[in-house]
């Protein structure tokens, strides 16, 4: 899993809530605190 990928943006904008992740270290900063969901 590789953090520019479009479905995992897309899921990480949606557990998160958040509307815009502008860099990969946002999306992977999801994943992160999110880890059990992905």
């Amino acid at each position: 899993m590789r953090c520019d990928q479009p479905e995992v943006i897309s899921m990480a904008k949606e557990v998160s809530g958040q509307k815009e992740l502008p860099t990969p270290a946002h999306v992977l900063a999801v994943i992160c605190a999110w880890k059990d969901r992905f």
